[in-house]
Parts: C-alpha cells; structure tokens; sequence
C-alpha cells in the first residue's frame, strides 16, 4: 500500500498486514498533540533502550536530508526497514514533512521484490541492498545505514549500475540513534568519495583518542562523544 501524505489522512487504502498498520499508527501518532515521540534504540552503540525525542528536532533531521538530495512534494518514497526505530521513523517524517507518496514495503532482505515502479528515495541496509542489486535502478536516490558499506558490495553496485546505465545516486550514511538517523553521507555511486560530508549545522572534531566528537544542537543538545577513529579532511569533512 501507499500513503499520500501530501493529502489529509485517512489513506484510500486499508492496511493488509501489521508492519502497514504500524506504519500508519505512527503517521497518525505524529499528528498528536504531544511534542515527543518514543523511540527504541538499535543497541548499537550500547544497550537497547526507548527514549524521547522532539519531533521538531526529527523534523530538522528530516530537512537536513531532504534539502541534501533535493527532494520535492510528489515524489515517491519506499519505507522498508522497521518503523520502530530511528531508521524507519524518520523514513516516515522525511515523507509527511515534503509531503511524499510513501509507498509501504513489509521488511525483508529483498524488500523491491515485488515492486517494478520509479522509486525517487529509499533507505536500506547494506544486506538489503546486495539483495536488490537488479532493482537499484529503479531508486533515484538511496541512502545505506545500519552498517558500513563492504568495498565488495560497492564494486557490485558500480558493476551492476554502470551496466544500466542507472542515474541512481547511492550514499553511504553516517549517524546513530542519538543523531536522529544520519549527520553525513558519503556518495559512492556514480561518484565514490573518500570523505563523509556532514550537514549544515553540524559541527565536528576530535576528543584525544582522535575519536569522533559530535555537536549538532539541532538535533541533540548534548555533545556526542563516539568511539569511532577518524580522520578529518576539514571542518565538513571526515
């Protein structure tokens, strides 16, 4: 099913399993009058926990995102990773905030197997992505996170794109649950870059493990402390 979120709710069409009516329920929870939304934790970078967040700071992480890729009222979205998390919620708030046709696909480690239409934006994991290599070139823009991108997988994406001759544009992400989803992206397809940009707003440097230290008040009043080693090109850059 698909949701037009740039009409009022209700949608035309009825949920026909539960990842749909969990999709819907949280569309409907963010028309609430209440100002936070909960949220479960991947575990990634600890141990699993639900917390609250503004959801006007999910709606700057949200225009951070769009802005970036250029994305318009109309275009058509795919979520297809679990609306319980961070990943998957702001899939949701990207779409009710440019007013995007959501199309809703239940989570799998295929999740274009049964869709065959242009795609303008779509987030998925890097397992999902090696799953659909033959599909990619139906998504205008598609953002990878959960986990870093192989250099194997990214060769099989150029191989398989270039021979479509694909104007699909893939980025590799960079965040976590506390950043609201991503703070920077990576291009690796057409163009694989070296560097991750990180968004207007977002402010970067090192603590004297050269670990990466975040600041991104729109997002997170606190300073992230994280335990990745980086390396900084410049002050957008890493």
């Amino acid at each position: 099913m698909f949701i037009d979120l740039s009409k009022p709710l209700p949608p035309s069409e009825s949920p026909s399993n539960e990842f749909e009516t969990k999709v819907l329920d949280f569309v409907k929870e963010w028309f609430s009058e209440s100002k936070t939304v909960k949220i479960q934790s991947s575990g990634s970078t600890g141990i699993p926990k639900i917390f609250e967040v503004e959801k006007i700071k999910m709606l700057n992480s949200a225009e951070m995102t769009c802005n970036f890729l250029g994305l318009n009222e109309g275009d058509v979205a795919l979520i297809c990773l679990p609306i319980e998390y961070i990943s998957g919620k702001m899939m949701a708030v990207r779409s009710i905030l440019r007013k995007l046709k959501l199309i809703i696909a239940e989570p799998s480690a295929n999740p274009l197997q049964n869709i065959n239409e242009k795609i303008d934006f779509c987030a998925m994991t890097p397992l999902q992505v090696e799953n659909s290599l033959d599909k990619l070139h139906l998504i205008k823009n598609l953002i990878i996170g959960g986990a870093s991108v192989s250099e194997t997988l990214k060769q099989k994406i150029s191989q398989t794109l270039t021979l479509s001759n694909s104007r699909t544009r893939i980025f590799e992400t960079y965040g976590m649950s506390e950043t609201l989803s991503h703070i920077a992206l990576r291009q690796i397809f057409p163009n694989q870059e070296d560097w991750f940009t990180v968004f207007e707003g977002v402010e970067i440097s090192l603590d004297e493990r050269n670990c990466l230290i975040i600041f991104a008040p729109k997002l997170n009043s606190e300073v992230l402390h994280t335990n990745d080693l980086v390396e900084i090109n410049d002050e957008k850059q890493f």
